[in-house]
């Protein structure tokens, strides 16, 4: 199949075949990494200012490469209970710190796949739900829609490419009528056609036409709790940089809202020099 000029390829069929579908809780005591250890499983936190169980943030696409953060960062949301829709299996070794369901998604379609597991979901039953990750729900969607359109894939490509949104698109409003948060979690890529090799989030536009916020997740080697450049944000109270991404630091601004006209430097992203030899040269000529 081809794909619009903003695409890439997609990638050979994920999966191990027959996926076997498993919710799970924790046996024993858990140990969620909140700041508020008084929030049980089954409250809802909707942050200073608020209506109980009323949450600022629908939906949230939290970005960056492997390991960085993305998964922690969806299952500290304070919205629960917390579903975890797992197309990877990487979540699943967060069970003894985290108090959540879990759910096994190693195929889209089919009686144990994704989209079972996102329609199956009643509503009021969760409070947040994580599709981890995002990426892999985007090429499981492009995937089926092609084969079953194979007919017109070769000539009409961006027809068919045009449906595969559309589904994006119904399922995400679907999910909406049935939870408070959704997170979705994607890996990161080269932007296309970027001279800079700039970064951008690894799905399709539907998602990021939804997001409230889009967060690029950014941790160095002795950091525990990674930073956040906001990409996307609907929410004007946000600054360009939050120095911890966290719950907390987001619901600390939609009550405390930034102050634009003088942000703190931890709140600023640094600025590239995108020629630095060139900019060298230039305050060397101005000092002469």
């Amino acid at each position: 199949m081809t794909s619009p000029s903003n695409a890439k390829p997609l990638p050979p069929a994920g999966g191990n075949g027959k996926a076997q579908e498993h919710v799970s809780r924790p046996a024993g005591p858990s140990l969620p990494l909140r700041t508020h250890p008084e929030r049980s499983e089954g409250m809802t936190f909707s942050g200073d200012g608020h209506k109980p169980g009323e949450a600022p943030i629908d939906i949230i696409l939290i970005w960056g490469r492997p390991g960085v953060g993305k998964t922690i960062f969806g299952l500290g949301s304070p919205y629960r209970p917390i579903l975890v829709l797992d197309t990877e299996r990487s979540a699943k070794l967060y069970q003894a710190h985290f108090t959540f369901d879990w759910q096994d998604c190693t195929t889209y379609s089919g009686p144990e796949g994704l989209s079972n597991a996102l329609h199956a979901i009643r509503p009021g039953q969760y409070g947040t739900v994580i599709v981890d990750t995002a990426t892999q729900w985007c090429e499981w969607v492009a995937r089926a829609i092609f084969q079953r359109e194979s007919h017109r894939a070769e000539k009409q490509s961006q027809l068919v490419w045009g449906m595969v949104k559309q589904e994006v698109r119904q399922t995400i409003q679907e999910l909406l009528n049935k939870v408070q948060v959704i997170v979705f979690t994607a890996h990161d890529r080269t932007k296309y056609n970027s001279p800079f090799s700039e970064r951008e989030p690894r799905v399709l536009d539907p998602i990021i036409e939804y997001a409230t916020v889009a967060l690029q997740l950014e941790r160095g080697p002795n950091e525990r709790i990674p930073r956040g450049v906001v990409t996307k944000s609907r929410i004007l109270a946000l600054p360009p940089h939050l120095p911890k991404a966290t719950w907390e630091a987001l619901l600390h601004y939609v009550t405390h809202p930034a102050d634009w006209a003088h942000l703190k430097a931890e709140e600023r992203v640094p600025e590239e020099v995108l020629y630095p030899d060139l900019t060298r040269r230039m305050a060397a000529l101005i000092d002469a």
